[in-house]
């Protein structure tokens, strides 16, 4: 009777393939995973950005937000636009009208990277700045405008980044602008209006998302 099995120099090279083979592989399977869990993310805090508007006008009874007091005057478009948030979401942190403050609230990362040439943009040194900035009990970041458009249009620009000042802090990634039009709708119009993603598309890559079916394929 003879035993057969595998030599140790067989084992070694066995292994050694699949190390090669995981080297090669986890990068993309590391990014797709993050991918996934981002636009899952992203999904759910439009969702939940978009029925906490809906409730707000059903509550106020109007079937257009410009109707509200959302189109008065400045100071009460602002207030109004806090109160809305602070009402219909579940804001944990409120940091005023900056993106990030050093040494202070912030609700947002400091730097966030382009989406090509990951060029690092500066929130502080650009002076970035919101109407109303919130961190959502869920870690998101917040910021909102009121944007006084046409009738049936824009009625409030929002940028979201759907994991506050965790990574990866990059615009199509994480970081993502849109808008609500007067129905309550959340629509990208970047997207809508030349459908190309740039370096700098902060704005435009939801409307891509959203078109492929929910997955960020680029």
């Amino acid at each position: 009777m003879k035993n057969f099995g595998f030599t140790l120099a067989e084992v070694l090279i066995t292994l050694g393939i699949i190390g090669v083979v995981a080297a090669l592989t986890m990068p993309t399977i590391i990014a797709n995973h993050q991918k996934i869990s981002l636009t899952n993310q992203l999904k759910a805090n439009v969702s939940i950005l978009s029925q906490a508007v809906n409730k707000y006008m059903y509550d106020e009874g109007i079937d257009d937000l410009s109707m509200s007091k959302l189109y008065g005057t400045d100071d009460e478009a602002k207030a109004e636009l806090k109160n809305l948030l602070t009402k219909y979401l579940k804001v944990v942190n409120d940091c005023g009208n900056r993106y990030y403050v050093e040494g202070g609230k912030s609700c947002f990362a400091r730097y966030y990277k382009t989406l090509l040439t990951k060029t690092q943009k500066d929130y502080v040194t650009g002076g970035w700045s919101c109407s109303v900035i919130v961190n959502l009990a869920n870690g998101a970041a917040i910021c909102a405008d009121v944007d006084k458009g046409d009738a049936n249009e824009d009625a409030l620009a929002i940028e979201m980044d759907v994991n506050g000042q965790k990574g990866p802090n990059q615009y199509g990634r994480d970081y993502f602008g849109f808008k609500i039009n007067n129905k309550g709708v959340v629509y990208d119009y970047a997207w809508k209006e030349d459908q190309n993603l740039s370096d700098n598309s902060w704005s435009g890559a939801l409307g891509k998302i959203i078109e492929d079916g929910w997955q960020m394929k680029y």
